[in-house]
């Protein structure tokens, strides 16, 4: 099949769809799942932090499909490192696992914090003040997870070395 270079660049717009009219049926489904999915969550959870991944995933589809319809040698259906990673293909330091807890527990930790604690709270106390009171708590939540993952890094970085100088 011939691809027409302008109606790809026309597909492009779409995160996804450039990808799947040239034929990389699975990356043009993963990056229309990657681009949909903070979407979908941010209208069911009704928390609108995911919606930072929207412009990156669009940015990095588009330029990606650009890139692949200028060079057909480009053209090679794999996975999104993403999904690699989630499928265990893709070796890190991280246990994905844990990773994935540390996530949903801060999810969790929001819903709980917007949904329940601001409007009981709000009873009692202005609207401007439990605005700054969620705006401190998400703060300090962010201080404390980036403290955490600092020290866990840490620890893990002298267990790794010390691994390392003994199989040698």
């Amino acid at each position: 099949m011939k691809i027409n270079k302008t109606f790809g660049v026309f597909l492009s717009f779409l995160p996804g769809v450039a990808h799947m009219y040239m034929g990389l049926q699975r990356q043009g489904i993963e990056l229309m799942t990657l681009f949909f999915l903070p979407m979908f969550l941010t209208d069911f959870i009704r928390i609108s932090i995911f919606m930072f991944a929207v412009p990156i995933i669009w940015f990095y589809s588009f330029f990606d499909a650009l890139h692949k319809l200028s060079d057909p040698e480009k053209r090679i259906d794999g996975d999104i490192l993403l999904f690699s990673w989630l499928k265990g293909e893709v070796t890190t330091s991280w246990n994905k696992n844990k990773l994935l807890a540390y996530g949903l527990i801060f999810i969790g930790c929001v819903l709980i914090f917007q949904r329940v604690a601001l409007p009981l709270v709000s009873t009692y106390i202005s609207w401007g003040i439990a605005r700054y009171l969620e705006t401190a708590v998400l703060a300090i939540l962010f201080i404390l997870g980036g403290i955490k993952l600092l020290l866990g890094s840490k620890n893990s970085s002298k267990g790794g070395n010390e691994s390392c100088d003994n199989g040698e």
